[in-house]
């Protein structure tokens, strides 16, 4: 498997966690009905959107990856007024060496906490609401705090939680996801201790790869933390 299926293969199993499910009948196809409201295809699907584009759902949101659309999956979005509403940059680090080397010293000041109990949940829950401007489908978290490959937590400076983010290991990759600093902390370096943590996190989990998507405001960081660039992910979302 390439490094970019690694990523994609990270990213997929987390949505699916979520509580994706088959989508129009063909292989390869999955959606959500609520949050994320991802419809992709996965692996080497033959269906693609030609007879299928005017039932998607109004709130879905199509994933397409860069320099991987033979389908032409992209004119025809284009085509039936579907616009893109976000991109995202794949990145991946690799992080087996840490494990024979050892970890670099660390600015970490805080700790992660595992979400466990409602109030927790909660606390996440609305940590990310707040930093990202959405609401969260509490019930696709909770379906993830019962699984032995994912943590959910939360991130805690002078014991107080200000940020939040998932974990999920696929193989030899560890993909960091949701990563969100509450409004009244940005700014303060708290991103960067965090994915420290996350890092060390990974490094115990035996993962060969740190894997993430980073939006325009996090490249810069995931950069200087030395992730490289693997793919541009363009969000397709109905026009209107």
């Amino acid at each position: 498997m390439d490094l970019e299926q690694k990523n994609l293969r990270n990213l997929h199993a987390l949505w699916q966690r979520y509580g994706a499910v088959p989508f129009f009948g063909r292989a390869g196809w999955w959606r959500h009905t609520q949050w994320p409201n991802r419809c992709w295809k996965q692996g080497d699907s033959d269906g693609d959107l030609v007879d299928s584009i005017s039932d998607l759902p109004r709130e879905c949101i199509v994933p397409v990856i860069e320099n991987t659309d033979p389908a032409g999956d992209e004119p025809l979005l284009h085509g039936s007024g579907w616009q893109v509403a976000f991109e995202q940059v794949a990145m991946l680090k690799s992080i087996a060496a840490y494990r024979s080397a050892g970890l670099p010293e660390l600015d970490i000041e805080g700790e992660l906490q595992t979400v466990q109990t409602e109030s927790q949940l909660q606390n996440w829950l609305t940590i990310q609401s707040a930093a990202f401007g959405y609401d969260i489908d509490a019930a696709a978290i909770q379906s993830l705090l019962s699984e032995s490959d994912a943590r959910v937590w939360l991130y805690l400076e002078h014991d107080k939680s200000v940020a939040g983010v998932i974990l999920l290991k696929t193989g030899d990759t560890v993909g960091v996801h949701q990563l969100a600093v509450s409004p009244e902390h940005q700014g303060q370096g708290i991103a960067r201790r965090l994915m420290q943590r996350v890092l060390k996190e990974a490094v115990l989990r035996g993962g060969d790869y740190l894997v993430l998507q980073a939006s325009a405001a996090g490249l810069p960081l995931y950069q200087s933390l030395g992730f490289e660039e693997q793919f541009t992910i363009r969000n397709y979302t109905r026009a209107g």
